[in-house]
């Protein structure tokens, strides 16, 4: 797990409001708010792009980032105006028809780009992440993205929690069509996850050990069905078949339904 992070701010960014709102990130985070940076190895870093996860050089302070959400560029910029269609995968697989849209309980919200997706088309979607760090920077970038009068109306389709998925869905599970679930896999060779980007979530929230425990729940809860991504050719959830699969070329959804419609 990445340990011993600071928040840092770039000097000439700093306003009383800035330094009032990185107070309580620090707070909330539990870490130092400090400008020597080069005492860390890992900083999260405020700066005019917004907030980042960055790794440090104790030579001379330099940073070089690691995590950066950005909805209205790179990645999910190029889905939102290319690829934000119903044809896609994701829209069959979490129920989306002509004239209806699923609310979607997104349990692993890491970088938010599937749910991100998935208000672009509509849905209604609650994000829920529980590592303090990816859900501080999933805030971050969701409101440098409502900034933008585009966007915001997407963003307006999207809710952001912090908290543990199953416990939440104990209380309030049955408020949702659709529950879906991208957990964390164990680590294989040449697999995705060797991206860069995706080490960097695998060392800050860990592989989820507790994806049964969670599926379980989320089936005793979904309104509709429950939609899990896995790599493609990976072991069932609990080795439990679902009702049927929608198979890309790297992954796969498993769509579980709990009524049929």
């Amino acid at each position: 797990m990445l340990h011993n992070i600071t928040l840092s701010l770039v000097p000439e960014i700093i306003t009383d409001n800035i330094l009032i709102k990185a107070k309580e990130i620090a707070q909330f985070l539990n870490i130092p708010l400090s400008d020597r940076r080069e005492e860390y190895p890992q900083a999260l870093i405020w700066d005019r792009d917004g907030l980042s996860l960055c790794s440090i050089s104790a030579k001379d302070g330099s940073h070089a980032k690691l995590l950066y959400i950005d909805f209205m560029g790179g990645k999910n910029g190029y889905r939102h105006a290319n690829d934000c269609t119903t044809r896609q995968p994701i829209a069959k697989a979490v129920g989306i028809k002509p004239g209806f849209r699923p609310t979607v309980f997104d349990a692993t919200a890491g970088m938010g780009g599937d749910g991100f997706v998935l208000a672009c088309l509509g849905c209604r979607v609650t994000l829920c992440e529980r590592s303090p760090i990816m859900y501080t920077l999933l805030q971050d970038g969701i409101e440098r993205a409502r900034q933008d009068s585009v966007m915001n109306k997407i963003m307006a389709n999207l809710d952001l929690i912090h908290n543990n998925s199953k416990q939440f869905l104990e209380n309030h599970g049955t408020n949702y069509h659709t529950i879906y679930m991208d957990p964390m896999y164990p680590h294989k060779k040449k697999s995705a996850l060797n991206k860069k980007e995706m080490r960097v979530i695998r060392d800050l929230v860990g592989d989820d050990n507790d994806s049964d425990n969670l599926l379980e729940t989320a089936l005793t809860v979904a309104g509709n069905r429950v939609v899990v991504k896995r790599p493609k050719g990976a072991p069932y959830i609990e080795e439990r078949k679902p009702h049927h699969e929608i198979t890309m070329k790297n992954s796969r959804f498993d769509v579980y339904l709990t009524s049929y419609l």
